[in-house]
């Protein structure tokens, strides 16, 4: 069957272009992975993956390598689409990850001639779950939930012969220019700004110690994950903590990561530097006034690193963290455009290879990748009558990256997701090094704050939800 690719084209936005770099030395497949107590009908999910796609024209668009970047092709009629079937012998949680891990690194999903889509249908002796495959060369970590629920609504529309499933409104931005999508509410002297920070920033990160984990040098091919969770009355612990620190929580977990790295790296005999940095990803959605964003498939996030002085208090640290988030939501994150649109323009006259090493190696000089994606819809509870008992959703362990700590929120369940190199760390290395410290180091609260921390003005206000 011929294969229709002709469509608009798109030219990638300056931040994708880095990320499809990445995609040039590995795969950089995302994935979404549901367990359900019945069977999904494998028809009725194909549909209600067709109309899924064309509700995000993106979700139907295939990439173009040129000469010096890369574009989409926004196709004029849908591309085939597929869910495939697959069957695991066993109900052994192990045996079932390397198969998941198995689909993931199999071949990557940003393909010249389909869809970035790859629907899978797992079935063990006991057992069902739904893997969705996708690639965040262009994406935020709410984008994939965002698909997910609709590919949930329209199966259970068709379920009911419900009206919802006739429903073909898309959602869309059509400008995908980044600096048209954020920046058109910035003033030019902001802009200035925010330009000469990015080249500082960029100087930075060729300059700066790298402040890392200290992991073993692999090939780092193969991964695998640990979910872990955090205990209600844990929980509770730490945002009654936060709220006397008058800090949000995303501060708290990073203060307690930051220490367990600096544990870790002791017991490895590795002197710390005075300076410990994390990656984490920060969506430009709130930059947007499109009414669309919101319901976007496709919003990009910003990566950026935060850094943590070891020599300091605890909760001096939280407060740090505290600050550098509460710049970014004011619109320190709109510098990262300008940051990536420097390295864009620094990797235009390489092979694309030799750029690809360059972008993972100098752009972001840490191994350590810590996100909070928030609460993961609450509505995405059922396909038809098989009921969700579990969802994670998590991106490809790409270069820089090493080690990824996720908190997400679903059901009312807060949990930790660990990513991690089987060549790097075996399973109770991660458990035993990482997660219990990090949750023994969450579970360190001393609400009583020094006094002159407590009154020294620097602590943010209390930000709820």
């Amino acid at each position: 069957m011929t294969i229709n690719l002709k469509g608009r084209e798109q030219i990638f936005g300056r931040m994708n272009q880095c990320f499809a770099l990445l995609e040039q030395i590995k795969n950089t497949n995302s994935c979404d992975w549901l367990e359900l107590d019945g069977e999904i009908d494998r028809d009725i999910l194909l549909l209600a993956a067709k109309k899924t796609i064309a509700k995000h024209p993106m979700a139907q668009s295939v990439y173009k390598r040129r000469l010096f970047w890369f574009t989409w092709v926004h196709t004029e009629q849908q591309l085939p689409v597929d869910v495939e079937v697959q069957y695991c012998d066993s109900d052994d949680d192990d045996v079932i990850s390397r198969q998941r891990f198995s689909n993931i690194g199999e071949y990557s999903v940003l393909r010249k001639d389909n869809h970035p889509f790859r629907f899978i249908l797992l079935n063990t002796p006991s057992r069902k779950f739904l893997q969705i495959l996708t690639t965040h060369v262009y994406t935020d970590g709410r984008s994939a939930n965002i698909f997910t629920t609709d590919l949930m609504r329209f199966y259970n529309a068709i379920s009911d012969n419900s009206n919802e499933s006739n429903i073909q409104d898309t959602v869309d931005i059509i400008d995908r220019n980044h600096d048209r999508m954020f920046l058109t509410e910035t003033s030019f002297f902001q802009k200035v700004k925010f330009f000469m920070q990015a080249l500082v920033s960029v100087l930075m990160d060729l300059l700066e110690p790298t402040g890392r984990l200290e992991l073993s040098k692999t090939n780092r091919s193969d991964s695998s994950l640990v979910l872990t969770e955090i205990l209600p009355n844990d929980f509770n612990k730490i945002k009654k903590n936060a709220k006397l620190k008058q800090v949000t929580l995303h501060p708290c977990f990073l203060r307690a990561f930051v220490r367990t790295i600096e544990d870790f790296n002791l017991s490895r005999k590795k002197k710390n530097t005075t300076s410990i940095k994390i990656l984490d990803n920060f969506s430009l959605r709130r930059f947007s006034t499109d009414k669309s964003i919101e319901q976007l498939y496709d919003c990009i996030s910003a990566p950026y690193t935060l850094q943590a002085n070891l020599k300091k208090t605890d909760a001096q640290i939280e407060r740090d963290f505290n600050k550098q988030l509460e710049s970014m939501k004011q619109g320190g994150a709109l510098m990262q455009l300008y940051k990536y649109r420097i390295y864009h323009w620094m990797a235009l006259l390489m092979p694309k290879a030799f750029a690809a090493h360059f972008a993972s190696k100098v752009m972001i000089r840490t191994n350590v990748i810590c996100t909070n994606v928030g609460v993961l819809d609450p509505a995405l509870k059922n396909f038809g009558s098989a009921k969700v008992l579990s969802y994670i959703s998590f991106p490809a362990l790409i270069p820089p990256g090493e080690i990824l700590f996720q908190l997400s929120s679903f059901q009312g369940k807060l949990r930790l997701l660990t990513l991690y190199h089987t060549d790097q760390l075996s399973k109770s290395e991660v458990v035993n090094n990482l997660v219990k410290p990090f949750l023994n180091k969450l579970g360190e609260i001393n609400l009583q704050t020094d006094e002159t921390e407590a009154n020294d003005g620097l602590a943010a206000p209390v930000l709820k939800g």
